[in-house]
This record gives structure tokens, C-alpha cells and sequence, in this order.
């Protein structure tokens, strides 16, 4: 029996998954980039002047000396007594008393500069974004998600309006030029601009690519397109560790990722317009020059237009018109908000795991190869689950996983350190996962007309939960590490519950119009149906006997239950 064409992927499909897969790869050296321009090494107060006394005088080990009566002691965020980081005895007062005044009758000040351990150097050691100016790692962190949320706001409209081709390739190459020159930033104003400027380009083209593929390759394959996508992040995120642990100078690791983009230039032959795209833009004879290309790739008769060809309500409508389109629909909206609101959420808290990862106790370098592995076991996980189970209820399982994970974190931080790494690693696993469910599942239960603008909102949601994540780190650094813990794990509750309206989508046609949108079913009617369904499976003979008699209606019904649960 042959195939159709719909059933396997061809050669010009599989390139074009290859080529996603190769392009989602740098987007990590930019979106956790923060890990190594902005990490903060272990720090003190400058006690040079104090060391340099005691040298003078002869006095042995005068180094370690200096540290005993320059830096008090003082509880840090996980219950033990450490060097306090920015405060110092006022060594003015040790000094003119000899150096032999008791230190408890010495006054604590703040420090008037700031010694880093270690080889590595970042934006925060070069800027000094530590104590009283520590709140400024976590605003240039969110100055990124910003950049992110501006690009948003617009990408949507201008993949609309000049196509998914230029507006990928735009974003792509802006990333790189941005970060490349984000390398040579000499003071903490221009490093803030350039973060924003950095966050515009990046991952704006992971969406427009996962729409491009969308609209290329067949709906029975969608699947294996964000599954492409997210295993190509997750490979960037593999690569993260060895380049983190060879660069340890920030701007060298900033330069790197800018020159990658050298790699990419062949994209610009490589990739072509979505034939879709160019066929509801009224380009007739370029959207049958691809056709013919893919068929010629693929060895087989190349689509003809009328086979793509769409109504006018399948047309996207940008991004500043979907809210009138689905504002006319309450159930539309109540998705719409549901869509935001798992986007914010699941994003608030993936940022808040993978840029807390310089925290965790242990080698840095080996938590961030831990956490890319279970990044990749992620890709695994949602392209089975999905494959399997369908779109609602991996998400549901994950974000619940996820809730119990960071309340189990929050408890066990302070007695055991091990149990923290697998804890976290394990609720990276759930929200990698449930983020890639978010990706395939909630565009598809908006019709064609809106999904494709759809997709550039829960993209402002997500970044939203970008920008707040950094704020909620600083606060567990602080020591108040319950409070956030129980927080976001009742908005991933709340998040979870609401998800439950949302129809299941899975080997469903794609609606098209918003009556077809509107016809979908959330999940617990779904599953309601199932239930009453399999009551009557027992009755198969009976019923089968009254349909063909032309039986009552709540027969017929039951019969179609039993045929529809087989």
C-alpha cells in the first residue's frame, strides 16, 4: 500500500528540520548567557590596606590576619555562619588603636571595595554589581526579557505583513550582531542597552520558525517540528557547560556567540518562504516556485496551488487585530487568557530554575551539564507524552509535578544540599517539558485566521515571567526562599485547573474558522463523554440491534460513544 504524501516526511521536510534543529542551537548562548556575564563569585571586602599593614610589620600570615579582623561573621540565606560579603570592620579604627582593640567594640561599615575570588571575570565584577548595587544584576537580567517583549510585540505583524523568510533571518543575525558588540560595553549604562537590544533578537526567530514549519510541513508531522525546535535548544544548552568552563572572561563568551553567526549565512539560500504565506499574499508564481522545489527535493509530483489554496478567513490578520477576533467570542477570550497566563507562569518559573543554576551548591559547571541533560530528556519526554497521551494531560501531570518539586526544594534547602540538586533537576525535567507542550498545544485550538498572531501574545506572556524571574531569585537570595516556593506553586495549581477547559487537541483537524474553533470541547467534557461511554460498552450488541432498527436517539448516541471510545 503507498503511502501518502501527508504520511511520510520527504527529503525537503527533513532538511527543513535539520536546518530548524541548527538554528534553535545559539538561542541558549543568549538566553542564559546571564550565567556567565552576570555570575557573582564568591566576594568580600577589599583588605588590602589591612593586609599590607601587617606585611610591613612582619607580622606572619598576615593575609589570613587581615581577613579575621577586617570581616565579621554573619548568617547567610541557608542558616550557616560565613564572611559576610559587603560589610567590614571599620579598619581605620583597628588600625590607629594598634591593632589590638577587640573588633566587637569596632563599628561594622559597608565596603568601600570589593574583592572577587576566582579567575573568572563578568559584568558584575567589572561594574561591581554586588551589595548595594546587587539589584542591579537582576534589572539587566530582565532588561533582556524586555528586548524580548518589545520584539514580540511587533514580530507577529511583520512576519504577517514581509514574511516568515526576512523576519527570521532578521531576528537571527540581530542576535548575533547584538551580542558581539555587547562584548565591548566599558560601563553598566551601555551593558543595560545592549541587554535590551540583545533580548529584541533573540528567539523571535524560534517563533517564527516553529510557524514556518507549521505551515510547510504536513499537520500529521507537526509534532516532530517543535520537536526539532526544542531539541535544538536543548543542545545549546549541552554546549553551555564546556563553553562556560573554557571562556571564563565574559567578553570572550560574548564575542564567541556574536561569531557563531558567520555559521548561519548560508541560511539566506537555505531556507525558503512558506509557500502558505506567499499564496495568501497574493505571490502565486513565487508560492509555486517552492511547491516545484519541494516536490523536485522530494522525487515526487509537486503540490499544485489549488491543493493549498484558503478562504479568506484562513488569511492571518497581524497581531494588533486578534484581539477584535477573538474578542467577539467569550470562549475564545477565556482561552486566550487561560494561553497567557500558562505562558507567563511555566516561563516565570523554567527562567527562574535555569538562571538560579550559579546558586546551587556544587561545581556550577557540572549543575549547568545536569541541567542540559535533563533538558534534553525533556525533548524525549514531550515528543513521547504528546505522541502518546495528548496535549492536556502531560501539561496537567508536569506543572503538578513541577508545584510539588519547588515546594520539596524550598523545604529540604536547608538540610541537605544533594537532595536540592535532584529536586531542581527533577522540576527542570517537568517544566522543560510542560513548556513544550504550551508550544504545539495552545495554537491549536484557535482558528487558522488568529494563530499565527496567537502565538506572538503567549510569546509577550512568556516574556512577562521572563522579566519577574530574576527578581524572584534575588528574593530567595535574600534567605526568603518559602514565601516565592508557595506562591508559584499555587499559580501552577490555579494555572493547572484553568488548563482543564482547554479542548484536547490531539490527531484533530486544525480549525479553521472560529465556528470550528468554537465546536472544540474542553477536556473534561472529553472526558466526561468517555466516561459515559464506556457504560454502554457492555450493551454493544443491544444497541448495535436498535440503530439498525432506526432505535431512539439516546441509542444511536450511546452507539456512537462506543464507536468513538474503540
Amino acid at each position: 500500500m503507498v503511502k501518502s504524501n501527508d504520511e511520510v516526511m520527504g527529503y525537503y521536510e527533513k532538511r527543513l528540520c535539520l536546518l530548524m534543529f541548527l538554528s534553535s542551537i545559539p538561542n541558549t548562548f543568549i538566553t542564559i548567557q546571564v550565567l556567565v556575564t552576570q555570575f557573582t563569585p564568591n566576594h568580600h571586602c577589599d583588605t588590602k590596606e589591612v593586609f599590607e599593614f601587617f606585611k610591613a610589620r612582619n607580622v606572619s600570615n598576615a593575609s589570613s590576619y587581615a581577613l579575621n579582623i577586617s570581616i565579621p561573621m554573619e548568617e547567610n540565606e541557608f542558616g550557616e555562619m560565613s564572611r559576610s560579603k559587603c560589610k567590614q570592620y571599620n579598619y581605620t579604627q583597628l588600625l590607629a588603636a594598634g591593632y589590638h582593640q577587640d573588633t566587637f567594640n569596632v563599628s561594622i561599615i559597608s565596603c568601600k571595595s570589593i574583592h572577587y575570588e576566582g579567575p573568572e571575570s563578568s559584568a558584575v565584577t567589572e561594574f561591581d554589581l554586588v551589595c548595594d548595587r546587587a539589584w542591579l544584576n537582576p534589572f539587566f537580567t530582565s532588561c533582556v526579557y524586555i528586548g524580548m517583549t518589545l520584539a514580540s510585540f511587533v514580530a507577529g505583524s511583520l512576519s504577517d505583513r514581509y514574511g516568515r523568510k526576512p523576519v527570521f533571518l532578521a531576528f537571527t543575525f540581530w542576535s548575533f550582531i547584538s551580542v558581539f558588540l555587547q562584548s565591548f560595553m566599558v560601563d553598566e549604562i551601555s551593558y543595560g542597552v545592549l541587554c535590551v537590544l540583545v533580548g529584541i533578537g533573540n528567539l523571535i526567530n524560534y517563533a517564527v520558525a516553529a510557524v514556518m514549519g507549521s505551515e510547510t510541513i504536513s499537520a500529521r508531522h507537526r509534532t516532530f517540528v517543535y520537536f526539532s525546535l526544542t531539541m535544538g535548544y536543548s543542545v545549546g544548552y549541552l554546549l553551555m557547560s564546556p563553553l562556560s568552563y573554557f571562556f571564563r572572561d565574559w567578553r570572550w563568551f560574548l564575542r564567541f556567540s556574536g561569531l557563531v553567526g558567520i555559521l548561519y549565512i548560508p541560511y539566506i539560500w537555505l531556507i525558503d518562504e512558506s509557500p502558505r504565506w506567499l499564496l495568501a499574499s497574493g505571490k502565486s508564481e513565487k508560492a509555486q516556485k517552492v511547491l516545484d522545489k519541494i516536490g523536485t527535493l522530494n522525487g515526487r509530483t509537486p503540490t499544485a496551488l489549488k491543493d493549498l489554496n484558503r478562504s479568506e478567513s484562513d488569511v492571518p490578520i497581524g497581531v494588533w487585530k486578534t484581539f477584535v477576533q477573538i474578542g467577539r467570542e467569550p470562549i475564545l477570550v477565556s482561552r486566550f487568557f487561560i494561553g497567557c497566563l500558562a505562558w507567563g507562569v511555566i516561563s516565570m518559573v523554567y527562567f527562574q530554575i535555569a538562571l538560579n543554576n550559579n546558586n546551587l551548591s556544587g561545581n556550577r559547571f557540572l549543575n549547568l551539564f545536569y541541567s542540559s541533560v535533563v533538558e534534553i530528556a525533556s525533548a524525549f519526554m514531550y515528543y513521547i507524552f504528546v505522541s502518546k497521551w495528548g496535549r492536556c494531560f502531560p501539561f496537567i501531570i508536569t506543572s503538578v509535578g513541577l508545584a510539588f518539586s519547588i515546594v520539596a526544594t524550598s523545604l529540604m534547602i536547608k538540610w541537605s544540599s544533594i537532595f536540592v540538586i535532584i529536586s531542581t533537576m527533577i522540576g527542570k525535567l517537568m517544566v522543560a517539558t510542560a513548556w513544550a507542550v504550551l508550544y504545539v498545544h495552545t495554537l491549536e485550538v484557535f482558528p487558522t485566521k488568529t494563530r499565527q498572531s496567537i502565538l506572538f501574545w503567549l510569546v509577550v506572556s512568556s516574556r512577562v515571567g521572563g522579566i519577574i524571574a530574576p527578581f524572584i531569585i534575588h528574593t530567595g537570595e535574600s534567605g526568603n526562599v518559602l514565601t516565592p516556593a508557595f506562591v508559584i506553586s499555587g499559580l501552577l495549581i490555579v494555572t493547572t485547573l484553568l488548563y482543564t477547559f482547554l479542548p484536547e487537541t490531539s490527531n484533530k483537524s486544525l480549525p479553521q474558522t472560529v465556528e470550528d474553533a468554537k465546536s472544540l470541547e474542553g477536556v473534561w467534557k472529553q472526558y466526561w463523554m468517555k466516561i459515559t461511554c464506556s457504560n454502554v460498552k457492555a450493551q454493544k450488541e443491544t444497541y448495535m440491534e436498535e440503530y439498525n432498527k432506526g432505535g431512539s436517539l439516546q441509542h444511536r448516541h450511546k452507539l456512537y460513544c462506543y464507536i468513538v471510545i474503540l
